[in-house]
């Protein structure tokens, strides 16, 4: 893996390697290779992210390993000692300066800050519902943060109405059964209408055919018929259970947003990697949510993902309230976003 790593780090290795083969009480001052501190810390990030599989260095204030004390090797001056205690002290110093205004300013501009929708929380927030306006990260199938874009409060930020939810999702269900069952009775049998025997003197009950349901081959008693298992709902109900399904998907933290889905060919292991790197190496039922079903960059995506039976892929409109709750994560792109935004602002046509 040297080829691939940074300038940086092969002069730490190279540094590394020549402790293990010079006397243990060379220092560090008198290699050829030094590098300042802030160097240090970058290049043991690096490291921890390019020899950790699927994982990423989500903190900065990472604590280098003390490379420059092998053996009895004595550390040199020219490194800082950096701890996890002293940044601490430092915070504490930081915060005690700080005044009342300065707090409050910095909450504020926390507050201004873009909204990572793609970070699970196990609590919803005491705010959800207010239908406020707020504007999400963005990021590429490779995980980068390339813009933001722009919840809208009406759709994305609903009281959560779990009897809506409920009576939406039975709605859907029944409405998707066939109701195709369908058996003959006895007047749809094709048989003879010949008296099996005399009315009397054979000792046997009295019949009139061969077609009741008590004889093999007759009809069934009551048999099922086609029917329409669905029944109606309203629209308003109907489109009020798919924003609370988005606003509980946004609140627990389960949305993801990207800018498209364009991969370079349709293959199921690369797909299967690209989603690894970008949801984790146990990712749970994603559902991916593009705009147009006929763009190439969807058809590609879906077809390299036809064999993995925790994705699907639906465009904007077939958006569903089972489909939704049936996913544990829900990522769109930009394009689908606004169009689905704009289609549940219109008016409901009666």
């Amino acid at each position: 893996h040297s080829e691939k790593l940074s300038p940086h780090l092969n002069k730490m290795l190279s540094v590394r390697r020549a402790f293990f083969t010079r006397a243990s009480k060379i220092s560090l001052i008198k290699s050829s290779a030094t590098f300042p501190f802030e160097t240090l810390v970058g290049v043991q990030a690096e490291v921890a992210h390019l020899f950790s599989p699927l994982s990423s260095v989500r903190d900065d204030r990472v604590e280098p390993r003390n490379i420059h004390t092998v053996g009895s090797c004595s550390p040199s001056p020219s490194f800082r000692s950096f701890s996890s205690s002293a940044v601490k002290e430092k915070e504490v110093e930081l915060d005690d300066s700080l005044s009342a205004e300065e707090l409050q300013e910095m909450k504020t501009e926390a507050d201004e800050l873009l909204l990572d929708t793609f970070a699970p929380t196990k609590l919803v927030n005491a705010e959800q519902g207010k239908q406020k306006n707020t504007e999400a990260v963005v990021r590429d199938l490779r995980g980068a943060t390339v813009g933001s874009a722009q919840l809208m409060g009406e759709i994305w930020d609903i009281p959560i109405r779990k009897d809506i939810v409920h009576s939406v999702v039975v709605w859907q269900l029944a409405k998707r059964r066939k109701g195709n069952n369908k058996a003959k009775s006895r007047g749809e049998i094709q048989a003879t209408g010949r008296k099996p025997h005399p009315q009397k003197g054979t000792g046997r009950a009295r019949q009139g055919d061969r077609k009741g349901p008590h004889f093999r081959g007759g009809g069934r008693a009551h048999p099922p018929r086609p029917r329409e298992f669905g029944f109606k709902l309203n629209k308003k109900v109907i489109r009020l259970g798919l924003k609370c399904a988005l606003s509980a998907r946004k609140a627990e933290g389960s949305l993801l947003l990207l800018d498209s889905l364009q991969m370079e060919e349709a293959k199921t292991k690369t797909a299967n990697l690209t989603l690894r790197l970008l949801l984790g190496h146990d990712y749970p039922n994603t559902l991916f949510v593009d705009k147009d079903p006929l763009d190439q960059d969807f058809l590609v995506f879906k077809s390299a993902t036809n064999n993995l039976f925790r994705v699907s892929c639906l465009p904007h409109d077939a958006l569903n309230v089972y489909s939704i709750l049936k996913a544990r994560k829900l990522v769109m792109t930009v394009a689908a976003l606004e169009s689905m935004q704009a289609r549940l602002s219109t008016p409901i046509k009666r």
